[in-house]
């Protein structure tokens, strides 16, 4: 059973040139540079929401500050985010191994 759904996009040549010169360059299709393209969209949308109260606002903003500085540092440590992934992931188990351990 298919998954996904086939769509039509017009759009101007260069524009087209433009777009299959990046999917080339990155290494991907079309359709996943147009789903990225969505998937932006929808975020910015939502963060526009969000920021609509001034404590959330504060709150995102300080949420992107904190990524970056990690993004810095890990980055200065030559870490991929593959390897940063199975960190976070090695320390969510074993935190879960701590949290189910009965009290001495």
């Amino acid at each position: 059973m298919r998954t996904s759904k086939t769509i039509s996009v017009s759009m101007p040549p260069d524009q087209l040139k433009e777009m299959e010169k990046v999917a080339k360059r990155e290494n991907r299709t079309l359709s996943e540079l147009v789903r990225e393209l969505f998937r932006r969209y929808q975020q910015q949308e939502n963060d526009r929401v969000f920021v609509a109260d001034e404590n959330r606002a504060r709150m995102l903003l300080d949420l992107r500050q904190a990524v970056e500085e990690l993004r810095k540092d890990a980055g200065g440590k030559g870490l991929t985010t593959r390897q940063i992934d199975a960190e976070i992931a090695a320390y969510r188990r074993e935190r879960a191994k701590r949290s189910k351990q009965p009290a001495a």
